[in-house]
């Protein structure tokens, strides 16, 4: 099953952006190299791999939270450039972002005490 396929199922958010593609793609691509290193039961070859991914990963987490931080940045920004409708669009901004903390919470919850996973 390919992801993008159906656009209505499965929206990117505002800050999801061709330079996060890229960086994801490449911390992929290390974590996968560096699997492929333990498998190949070469220390020196494994911490370098290792070494390499979390680097990436850092690299990758930086980005998402500049990103984040842009992207809400420029959402208040717009709010306060709205006429009558601020309040609102506010609210619905912040509901959003409500249910989407409480979404992942109740999957992590799920996943560490449902026996059924």
């Amino acid at each position: 099953m390919s992801r993008n396929k159906n656009p209505a199922r499965h929206t990117r958010k505002l800050w999801w952006d061709t330079e996060v593609a890229q960086a994801w793609q490449a911390r992929r691509e290390a974590n996968r190299a560096h699997r492929r290193a333990v498998k190949a039961k070469d220390p020196e070859v494994c911490s370098d791999k290792w070494q390499h991914y979390v680097k990436l990963k850092h690299e990758m987490q930086a980005l998402v939270q500049m990103k984040l931080a842009n992207a809400n940045r420029q959402m208040l920004q717009d709010l306060r450039e709205e006429g009558k409708s601020t309040a609102a669009k506010f609210w619905n901004y912040m509901s959003d972002r409500l249910i989407e903390k409480n979404s992942r919470s109740s999957k992590s919850w799920t996943a560490k005490h449902d026996s059924r996973l």
